[in-house]
């Protein structure tokens, strides 16, 4: 499908690169609630943390932080059971419940079941920033996403970037796409198409009819691809449907959890340095004590675990 896209004189030595991709998700675990809080869709990895550490301290029983890294175009699957709790990511749905069984398992967790489910399906729209003939690609959710990630791109790699901009007729793209960019003595072409072969022809048609004379002398110099946004999978969707029907029953679960937690941390109040601990109980009377040095189930990691008034 030719586009006659974007044409011009060329002014710079050309470089065609996709932007940072958007439609992050990330992860944060309440371990004191037993319960995973994920935040799918976002624009940046950075939102995309901030929003779920957000959302676990504002409806969490106590301790939150995040776990795993954080992606895009995958599934996030949280599987909670009586003392323990795992977190699994695949872009296959069922490897990544699975993952997540297994971590809840192996970490103590009894009759574990999945809690929490959700899928990112990672970028949607794409376009383009230029400053003379070098020329940036900005992804994202949105169309006016991708178009900010373009120029943000273009302004931290060009050689003169007060001069980004985005073309006249370069409007944001929605879906799966390679860009193509042919340069020739003295224009250049880019044109976008779902089909690599498609995009290649347009646009050294585009720079051939540029060019005039110097038609002959128009070649491909890069072919850029966009992420394509992944559709929840038919596997994604009975997760998710298994996670509701588990609710009442981990419900019961998190509940206990959460009322064990608040009666110890109503009877005591402890200060540790490093796993030296001291507590103040509410009869008045302080005791001194030395944390556990364990393995935290989730993140995996190594911590003092100071909770309990050293019981």
């Amino acid at each position: 499908m030719k586009t006659n896209w974007i044409s011009g004189l060329l002014a710079a030595a050309a470089l065609l690169a996709a932007g940072q991709a958007n439609a992050w998700d990330a992860t944060a675990v309440d371990r004191d609630g037993g319960r995973a809080y994920i935040r799918t869709n976002v624009d940046t990895a950075e939102e995309a943390q901030r929003l779920a550490l957000e959302d676990c301290n504002a409806k969490g029983a106590g301790r939150c932080q995040l776990v795993g890294t954080p992606g895009m175009g995958r599934a996030t699957v949280a599987v909670v059971g009586e003392g323990g709790l795992g977190v699994g990511w695949d872009k296959n749905p069922d490897i990544a419940a699975q993952a997540a069984l297994v971590q809840c398992a192996k970490h103590g967790g009894t009759h574990c079941l999945i809690a929490d489910a959700a899928w990112d399906e990672g970028t949607t729209w794409s376009a383009i920033a230029m400053s003379g003939g070098e020329v940036q690609i900005g992804l994202s959710k949105t169309a006016a996403g991708a178009e900010a990630e373009a120029l943000k791109s273009c302004r931290a790699k060009a050689a003169a970037p007060t001069h980004c901009a985005l073309p006249p007729h370069g409007e944001a793209r929605m879906g799966h796409l390679f860009y193509a960019y042919a340069i020739g003595k003295r224009k250049f072409a880019i044109e976008a198409d779902p089909d690599r072969e498609a995009a290649r022809t347009s646009a050294m048609e585009a720079c051939a009819a540029q060019s005039g004379s110097d038609a002959a002398t128009c070649v491909i110099r890069d072919v850029v691809e966009t992420v394509a946004p992944a559709p929840m999978p038919p596997a994604m969707e009975k997760i998710i449907a298994e996670a509701r029907n588990n609710a009442s029953k981990i419900s019961s679960v998190r509940a206990t959890t959460v009322r064990s937690v608040s009666a110890v941390s109503t009877s005591c109040i402890s200060k540790c340095v490093s796993g030296d601990c001291i507590s103040k109980f509410s009869d008045g009377h302080t005791a001194r004590w030395q944390a556990p040095f364990v393995q935290d189930p989730v993140s995996h990691e190594w911590v003092w675990d100071t909770r309990g008034c050293g019981a």
